[in-house]
């Protein structure tokens, strides 16, 4: 079996191949000289094993958005949110304390509320009323950015991707 590092690595190679070449070139030349070593032998096989490119980006589909290469630099946790589908959301937030899911629903006034909302079903929105309508205060922002990222973690770890709607 792999080690994870190997597995990572190999998911890595995975996606790359699959980018146009110019673009290819452009990511490899971003990464750390070690870290481009790493890749070239996997890029090699998979060429030489006539690897698709085009079947490598179906694999991206597979891949959860936490490894994907395509998330676009710069942007926070909180903008990725902002982006989710109300429908993953919801899934993901039924399994969080009621806490948890008041705080991040607390963050901002999201896009996606209304429908998560009433994606959870009646008792939970009752069970969330109050810590909703009191004055709780948002969460504090590195608080905000870590509970985004975090439920954008799991949203891509359901297979849903983002940042290709």
């Amino acid at each position: 079996m792999f080690a994870p590092e190997s597995e990572q690595a190999r998911r890595a190679a995975l996606l790359l191949h699959g980018l146009p070449s110019e673009t290819r070139s452009r990511v490899l030349a971003r990464l750390s000289a070690g870290e481009a070593a790493r890749l070239q032998p996997l890029l090699r096989e998979l060429s030489e094993l006539g690897v698709s490119p085009t079947l490598c980006r179906a694999a991206q589909e597979r891949i959860p958005a936490v490894v994907r290469l395509s998330a676009p630099a710069g942007e926070t946790a909180r903008q990725r949110a902002e982006t989710l589908d109300a429908a993953d959301v919801a899934h993901v937030l039924k399994v969080c304390s009621p806490a948890t899911m008041a705080a991040v629903l607390r963050i901002a006034a999201w896009s996606w509320q209304d429908e998560v909302l009433e994606r959870v079903g009646e008792l939970r929105r009752a069970q969330l009323q109050g810590q909703l309508r009191g004055d709780a205060p948002a969460p504090a922002p590195a608080v905000a950015e870590a509970l985004c990222e975090r439920l954008c973690r799991e949203v891509g770890a359901r297979g849903s991707n983002p940042w290709t709607r």
